[in-house]
């Protein structure tokens, strides 16, 4: 089970990879392994900043044109759009993950106090 921490590393570490791929660039994260080697909120917060940078652009540049081009993953291509799709899901189950986290330090996630600001109170 990953820390904290680490499932945004894990985050990092996959937008880096899959972004970089998309591009055609090197991974900024490649040849490390950020899960193991940050140990500070600093270092969290830089890489998860630093990979939504290299996925941003992706993202800007998807057009009707190329989101059915393919592209190099891994060993195999995949359609952009298919590649950019998994990006979002890999994070929403991440965030998913990060809620249980929260919760089992009777914290609330953002998303569930945004919702509680939106509602009345219930009568006393």
């Amino acid at each position: 089970m990953r820390a904290y921490g680490q499932l945004f590393a894990h985050v990092a570490e996959g937008q880096f990879g899959t972004c970089a791929a998309v591009r055609g660039i090197r991974s900024p994260s490649e040849g490390k392994k950020l899960e193991r080697e940050l140990t500070t909120k600093a270092q969290f917060i830089k890489a998860l900043s630093d990979s939504f940078a290299v996925c941003d652009d992706v993202f800007a540049n998807l057009t009707d044109a190329n989101a059915l081009q393919f592209v190099k993953v891994g060993q195999g291509e995949i359609v952009r759009s298919a590649v950019m799709t998994g990006i979002l899901a890999h994070n929403s189950e991440m965030y998913g993950i990060v809620t249980v986290y929260l919760r089992a330090k009777n914290l609330i996630p953002p998303s569930t106090e945004r919702q509680l600001q939106d509602r009345p109170l219930p009568p006393k």
